[in-house]
């Protein structure tokens, strides 16, 4: 009877079979087409599976899983389990999975070479998990419901792999971090106040965030560091209040593409690179957005050539772009009433194309960075008011030469002028110095649309060889340039008015210079000077 007890209690040791609490599972296996099996119940239990590594006395060859299968299953508190898999040929590798149900429980998972697939399942409070891959076309999969839970996945030295945590529930926090080409990481997290962070260096690799695509989510943070060519960075509709998005890429022809839907979210982008430049995008929906971007290198784009750009709708959504360098574009396009954006260039061959439609809006657009000169920008604004109450307001402060410069203006009460103390609405006659757009260049041409009552253009031009022209439509409109004086020659001056009571004035000091004003209607005022 004692010799019988001895082989059951053997054979429950060697199978994992283990029912009572502090236990401990143990199991190695070398070869092929092996299976182990380990089930816990209770607290403090510990499991192991080492499959193709065994000890360093036996032969090379047996050191090696083809074909295997390891399962874990744990039921309880403060349970512990741990798979290590090497699989010994680079066409056939081997599967684990690690099911915990309870609180406070850790499973750890790694494994070697390729082909490898491991999925970890864990419900409950306070669990952890992790999984660590070094080869190539691997794949980790974590699944974690629950509150306070962490998973990490760690893509070591590896090509063409995949890692995907997925968290349900509050406060869970997932990490992703690779090294190699052709990886992809997937984070989504379904609930609120979650964390999720990912790094990846090499070429060709996707970091992928989904938080509340299909629901809602509130108070999450999102972050995703790239170094490398080729790579993609992803945050896909992001829906609730208080989130928040970072992606900081360098390298050549990456992209980050962002999208959210909510209230009160918040996106960051930095973008370092030579040519081919890099593509930031973004798609807000909702009311209190923010998308900042900053690009440094050439032939970067903020959308792409097919239209592509930040696209926000809704209200009080803010777009702020940072580019340094050449031949870089920009395109925004904003729906809704008290948006934001803020263009600032350096460099040469720039393009910036922004729309807002609404009313209230504000656009600044700066090249003054440096005290250096900006060559073959081309700059294009609209305008587009919707109410009759408070208009938009185009604040531009340019430097450069050959540049192209374009505002055009639909409603009323509209406004160009500069940085400095904005006129209050509706505008009045006396404008100073200070309210006066700017521009400093060579050879450009500047013109300036308006369609509507009640707006006004402000502007002090240091132009040589340029054209300025000024088309208003409307009652009541008001245009005032100023062309400067220290050898700027050959200027050409146009303001063109439609309606009543408008008001029209064009100072020039210096030689050359042409201007005219035409007026339609009655009581209007035109003046002229030159010296």
């Amino acid at each position: 009877m004692k010799r019988l007890l001895s082989l059951l209690t053997i054979m429950v040791f060697m199978t994992g079979m283990v029912m009572a609490q502090s236990n401990s599972a143990s199991s190695t296996q070398n070869g092929n087409n092996n299976q182990a099996t380990q089930t816990q119940t209770g607290s403090d239990n510990e499991a192991t599976i080492e499959q193709g590594f065994g000890q360093a006395s036996e032969s090379a060859n047996m050191k090696i899983q083809n074909d295997g299968e390891a399962i874990q299953e744990q039921d309880g508190t403060l349970n512990e389990a741990t798979i290590m898999q090497r699989s010994g040929s680079w066409a056939s590798g081997n599967y684990s999975k690690q099911d915990q149900d309870g609180q406070r429980n850790d499973a750890t998972m790694i494994f070697y070479n390729a082909n490898n697939w491991s999925e970890q399942i864990q419900q409950g409070e306070g669990n952890t998990s992790f999984g660590q891959v070094s080869g190539s076309g691997n794949s980790v999969t974590t699944s974690q419901e629950g509150q306070s839970n962490w998973a990490k996945a760690r893509l070591l030295q590896s090509d063409n792999s995949s890692a995907t945590i997925e968290q349900v529930g509050e406060d869970n926090r997932g990490e992703v971090s690779a090294k190699g080409t052709g990886n992809e990481a997937v984070i989504k997290q379904d609930g609120n106040d979650h964390d999720a962070y990912q790094e990846q260096r090499g070429n060709d690799n996707k970091a992928v965030s989904v938080t509340g695509q299909f629901f809602s989510a509130e108070g999450t943070e999102t972050e995703q560091i790239q170094e490398g060519n080729s790579n993609l960075s992803r945050f896909e509709m992001q829906r609730g209040s208080g989130n928040y998005a970072r992606s900081a890429q360098e390298g050549e022809n990456n992209h980050v593409f962002y999208r959210v839907r909510g209230d009160d979210n918040s996106a960051e982008f930095t973008q370092t690179s030579n040519s081919p430049g890099n593509v930031a995008s973004a798609r807000s929906f909702g009311d209190d957005n923010k998308v900042v971007v900053e690009q440094d290198g050439t032939d970067n784009m903020v959308g792409t050539k097919w239209g592509d750009g930040i696209y926000q709708e809704g209200d009080d959504n803010s777009a702020m772009v940072s580019q340094t360098g050449e031949s870089n574009m920009t395109e925004v396009d904003q729906i809704g009433d008290a948006n934001y954006f803020d263009q600032d260039v350096f460099g040469d061959n720039n393009e910036v194309m922004a729309t807002q439609e609404g009313y209230d809006n504000n656009a600044i657009i700066d090249q003054t960075w440096y005290d250096m000169d900006n060559y073959q920008n081309d700059i294009s604004l609209t305008q587009v008011n919707t109410s009759e109450g408070l208009g938009n307001r185009a604040y531009m402060k340019l430097k450069g030469d050959e540049n192209e410069i374009s505002v055009t203006q639909n409603g009323s009460w509209n406004q160009v002028v500069g940085k400095g103390t904005f006129p209050d609405k509706p505008a009045e006659a006396g404008v100073s110095d200070g309210d006066m757009f700017t521009y400093e260049g060579d050879d450009s041409d500047i013109d300036f649309i308006q369609r509507g009552n009640q707006n006004l253009i402000s502007g002090a031009v240091h132009n040589s060889y340029g054209d300025v022209m000024v088309e208003q439509d409307g009652n009541v409109n008001k245009a005032f340039l100023n062309v400067g004086s220290n050898l700027l020659f050959h200027n050409d001056v146009s303001i063109m008015q439609y309606g009543s009571n408008n008001v029209g004035t064009v100072n020039q000091h210096s030689n050359s210079n042409a201007a005219s004003i035409h007026q339609t209607g009655n009581a209007n005022t035109a003046t002229i000077t030159q010296q």
